[in-house]
């Protein structure tokens, strides 16, 4: 994460491994701050701090506000950049529908939660990234 060059590489990396939205990171970055500066190492501490409160606020805000608000754009523009934009149309509707009523996404763990709570949008979802699952094993 901290090796990334650029804050849009960052959100990538965040996306692809939620763990890091984990208070174990936080801290770790908050301990390798602190040796940075013992050791006298600014630019590395500054680096660290950086990431260590936009983890932070990751866990306050959720995910793509706060990444917005880093890069200083809007959640839509951060969406059409992170891939949600390369979905199907029917797929960004999805999000979007579920957008409206309030759900947040900031995990696998969450929508997890909401196909759960919601089955006819994982019916959806389903149908949406795998046309073929409701045809017959030997027409897939």
């Amino acid at each position: 994460l901290v090796q990334a060059r650029s804050w849009d590489e960052s959100h990538r990396i965040v996306c692809a491994h939620p763990e890091l939205l984990d208070r174990q990171a936080v801290v770790l970055l908050a301990r390798l701050r602190d040796v940075a500066r013992e050791q006298d190492e600014s630019s590395a501490a500054v680096l660290f701090e950086e990431h260590r409160a936009l983890l932070v606020q990751c866990q306050e805000l959720g995910l793509v506000r706060a990444f917005a608000d880093k890069l200083g754009c809007s959640i839509g523009d951060l969406a059409a950049g992170s891939g949600v934009a390369e979905q199907p149309s029917e797929v960004r509707e999805l999000l979007q529908e579920m957008a409206r009523e309030g759900v947040q996404l900031q995990s696998p763990d969450d929508l997890a939660r909401v196909l759960r709570e919601r089955p006819e949008w994982g019916e959806r979802l389903q149908t949406l990234m795998n046309p073929l699952a409701g045809l017959p094993k030997e027409v897939q």
